[in-house]
């Protein structure tokens, strides 16, 4: 356990200006203003933080606060952190790009902190929660947006609130245990499955149907795995926990043929590999497997269907740029994959 904070450690005089201090130093950037009595001038306040994998959880027991972190606040420190906090036992106000919910007491709740928001809470209380890099959940911010301020209408939102619980009660132990990275990555999971569940149980604003968010996170899927050479109906199916028939039924409804998006993003991906300076020792057939091909030979009829040419041919029409590219082997970006968009 590391304490953050504990104004016991200060004198009386200190422990209000420390609180305040302290807060701007390690919180993201945002208006901040405590619960204090006129006149008061001492508080009491502990915070502690555990690490367990990507996770970090904090407890924070400190007086009540509102804080308001507006499109400003977002633009000069941009983050993609994102918070599940278990919630006191008394309800609070929050506001997420201006959408007004009221926090129910002993709640999981979700908190984007790469969009404005506004939350606050009353009284003495310790809320706590996980802390975590929003790229680790693999899901597309519609999601996220649709599930805030709805955690609770998941039929797995208890088991979230009893896993947060219990890690809090037991934090010093999965610190130190020899599978805490792997228990970091099943929360993030968990919270994953949550967030898809709430988006699709939660009051639906009008502006999108489960079906229609479904297909978005699919396409979104797809999209960030099409150089897998695995990737096919029924694994995309498997990861979203639908049967192949439902899907190829959303892809019907959506006007989507999911294969020839599929196949349409491997052979961009390739297009663009076989003109990279990175690549330029590659085979076609590493090229081909590179761009989730398992066949070079099905992969050059494509390739020549799609463009005209044969991925030999594209090359030799299409040098690589003349300016230095970074070293074989130290390449970390992949070509930009085309979007879809669902209609």
């Amino acid at each position: 356990m590391s304490v953050v904070f504990d104004t016991a450690t200060l004198p009386s005089r200190d422990r209000l200006p420390g609180l305040v201090a302290i807060l701007e130093q390690t919180a993201l950037r945002a208006d901040r203003e405590l619960e204090l009595a006129p006149g008061q001038d001492a508080v009491s306040a502990r915070m502690e933080s555990w690490q367990v994998g990507p996770v970090t959880l904090l407890r924070a027991n400190m007086p009540g606060m509102s804080t308001t972190r507006n499109a400003a606040h977002v633009r000069a420190s941009p983050t993609s952190t994102l918070a599940v906090s278990l919630l006191p036992l008394r309800a609070g106000r929050r506001e997420h790009e201006h959408r007004r919910y009221v926090s129910r007491p002993g709640a999981c709740e979700v908190f984007d902190y790469s969009r404005p928001l506004r939350f606050d809470w009353s009284g003495q209380d310790s809320p706590i929660g996980m802390f975590f890099d929003a790229d680790g959940l693999d899901l597309p911010g519609d999601t996220i947006a649709a599930a805030t301020g709805h955690l609770h209408t998941s039929p797995l939102h208890s088991f979230l609130t009893t896993q947060l619980a219990s890690m809090i009660d037991r934090a010093d132990g999965l610190v130190a245990d020899a599978g805490a990275e792997q228990f970091g990555h099943a929360c993030i999971e968990l919270i994953r499955a949550v967030l898809i569940s709430a988006a699709e149980h939660g009051p639906c604003d009008g502006t999108a149907v489960p079906a229609r968010l479904l297909m978005r996170q699919i396409l979104d899927f797809t999209r960030r795995r099409a150089t897998d050479p695995d990737l096919h109906m029924p694994t995309i199916a498997a990861a979203h926990h639908i049967s192949v028939r439902r899907l190829y039924r959303l892809c019907a409804e959506s006007g989507i043929s999911l294969e020839q998006c599929l196949i349409a993003a491997r052979l961009d991906h390739a297009r663009r590999l076989l003109v990279a300076p990175v690549a330029q020792q590659r085979s076609i057939a590493a090229i081909a497997h590179a761009s989730g091909f398992r066949d070079p030979t099905h992969f050059t009829r494509r390739f020549r269907r799609r463009y005209g040419l044969t991925p030999s041919q594209w090359r030799a029409e299409h040098p690589s740029p003349t300016q230095p590219g970074p070293a074989a082997g130290s390449w970390r970006g992949r070509p930009a994959l085309p979007l879809f968009s669902v209609r």
